[in-house]
């Protein structure tokens, strides 16, 4: 009887254990380029494990969550334009949503140009994005970024 109960509660203990380990398929790096004397381009990469994927940021509404950049700035930064997707596209049709969907498998580019009048700033914000692979989704994720010249 005491050998069942031990076995039981180190049963339970190993499948909470497993069960509360955190999937992390993609990771994000932040960093800064030069472009010229004033201006800068935030470059944020995602990198994802085999078989995940991230989604664009232009998406169907009934399809998966967009990647979305919101940004902070100091005073003197002013963004120019929107965030761009420097890496291509997989546009194909997905049984999970049932629409079109534009996604990036591997590793996903993303650029924000943005202008300085004075040194030191700092650029933070947050990335919001889905990740799904062929049988499941995660629910949408924040990471926060922040960068200092």
């Amino acid at each position: 009887m005491k050998f069942l109960s031990l076995f039981l509660i180190s049963f339970c203990v190993s499948t909470l254990t497993i069960q509360g380990q955190n999937v992390i398929p993609v990771n994000w790096t932040f960093q800064l380029e030069q472009v010229d004397e004033q201006t800068y381009d935030l470059v944020a990469t995602a990198k994802m494990k085999d078989k995940w994927v991230i989604y664009s940021q232009h998406s169907d509404p009934d399809g998966p969550v967009p990647t979305y950049f919101e940004f902070t700035q100091d005073e003197g930064v002013t963004l120019v334009g929107e965030v761009e997707e420097i890496s291509k596209k997989l546009v194909q049709f997905s049984d999970l949503f049932e629409v079109e969907v534009s996604k990036f498998k591997g590793e996903a580019v993303f650029k924000q140009r943005f202008t300085v009048q004075k040194n030191p700033i700092t650029l933070s914000g947050s990335v919001t994005y889905m990740t799904c692979d062929s049988k499941k989704c995660l629910p949408p994720k924040d990471v926060p970024f922040q960068v200092t010249l």
